[in-house]
């Protein structure tokens, strides 16, 4: 027999409750926003108090709104939760430091910390994603993780928490942040090709040569090595996926 009044898709959800959500988040903003400007009327904000930056929350607002519309419908932190949520977290630091006008050349390095987070976040796929999905979604861990790690360096070093001229010298400290991400994709490679059955596939074998790109890339920073090396070392990569990729399948 046929409910019209019941859904026997779980993806579908009352509007009442997508109401509910986008109310409770649009009227925190504007609880927020009506503390901004009392606290502008009555002086407690000082002359560099940019209260326009207000305006750019509200992006943020519908990012975060569409986040839990999005866990409501799923009933778990899925990949729309996340992605709503990483790039509700971006908006909101330009607006934070708009707002409190901070220094963006001491601070650029948060719209580094802020992106890679939400590339981070966003690298962790649902339970029910195949081995192959899986390993390449989760490169994007590695990518995420570099970015935080490059922009807290930055910011220590703005803040004078650390001197990167006296700790490192010469020394090209930064291709460490181009390997993290290239051991990442060899390792992710290798554990798609283990669960595959120890079979080469197309998954395991492309993760495996952009590790192997991306590690060059990181061994000439590190080392100082002529940029004119980079071009054959990647053809040379290519020529090894295509070699192990013939013999596997022999």
């Amino acid at each position: 027999m046929n409910n019209s009044g019941i859904s026997g898709d779980p993806q579908q959800m009352p509007k009442g409750s997508k109401s509910r959500i986008s109310g409770i988040w649009w009227g925190a903003g504007l609880v927020f926003v009506g503390i901004i400007f009392l606290l502008q009327n009555i002086g407690a904000l000082n002359q560099h108090f940019n209260w326009w930056a207000i305006f750019i929350f509200i992006p943020a607002l519908s990012a975060f709104s569409g986040a839990g519309i999005a866990y409501e419908r799923s009933g778990r932190i899925d990949a729309a939760v996340r992605s709503a949520v990483g790039g509700g977290l971006i908006i909101l630091t330009v607006a934070l430091m708009f707002l409190i006008n901070l220094n963006w050349g001491l601070w650029w390095p948060l719209m580094v910390i802020m992106p890679g987070f939400a590339i981070f976040i966003n690298g962790f796929p649902d339970k029910q994603s195949g081995d192959a999905f899986r390993g390449l979604i989760g490169f994007s861990v590695w990518c995420g993780a570099a970015m935080m790690l490059l922009g807290a360096t930055f910011l220590a070093n703005n803040l004078k928490l650390i001197n990167l001229e006296t700790l490192f010298g010469t020394f090209r400290w930064w291709g460490i942040f181009i390997l993290i991400p290239g051991v990442g994709a060899i390792i992710n490679g290798l554990v798609v090709f283990l669960k595959g059955g120890n079979r080469l596939t197309w998954a395991s074998q492309a993760l495996l040569m952009l590790g192997l790109v991306i590690t060059a890339v990181a061994a000439l920073v590190l080392l100082g090595l002529d940029w004119n090396l980079l071009g054959p070392i990647i053809v040379i990569a290519i020529g090894v996926g295509f070699l192990t990729s013939y013999l596997a399948h022999r």
